[in-house]
């Protein structure tokens, strides 16, 4: 952030995408060395790097590219958890919850509401495949992805 406000674009990208770099490090890891299916994952962390990137100088193109690896993680999951009752359930719920949202915040964005209605179906549908296929495996993998999952909804949605 302070590099953005000091008006240095390159060193604010290279902080910003260095976290996501880090997560990226650890799921190629994690493709290599334990589980191919992880390779999906890889994708969905690359996009994620190159949104970070491109959110700085292009707000629609770097949501996109944020759009795209969440359709990654969702693949992912519904390998690791199939579609259920419990997913269409906390998808609804998930849902409800977002236009209560869009409602309240429709004043301060109204030129990239449906920007903003898009992505938050997409992150809708990825945090209830996480949380209701984490809860619904009864395992404890399981429930660390569903508090991830839910985590990344809220820092999401608020941050």
């Amino acid at each position: 952030m302070y590099y953005k406000k000091s008006l240095n674009p390159v060193l604010s990208c290279s902080f910003k995408a260095l976290g996501t770099a880090c997560a990226l490090m650890l799921v190629l890891v994690s493709a290599i060395r334990l589980d191919h299916r992880c390779w999906i994952l890889v994708a969905g962390m690359s996009f994620h790097l190159a949104a970070d990137i491109l959110l700085e100088f292009s707000f629609p193109i770097g949501m996109a590219f944020f759009m795209a690896g969440h359709i990654g993680y969702i693949a992912f999951l519904t390998q690791l958890f199939p579609v259920s009752v419990p997913h269409v359930i906390c998808f609804i719920l998930l849902l409800f919850f977002l236009l209560m949202l869009l409602r309240q915040w429709k004043k301060m964005g109204e030129n990239k509401a449906s920007l903003f209605f898009v992505y938050g179906i997409i992150l809708c549908a990825m945090s209830a495949c996480a949380i209701a296929g984490g809860i619904s495996s009864y395992t404890l993998p399981g429930f660390l992805m569903a508090g991830g999952g839910a985590f990344f909804l809220f820092s999401d949605t608020f941050w």
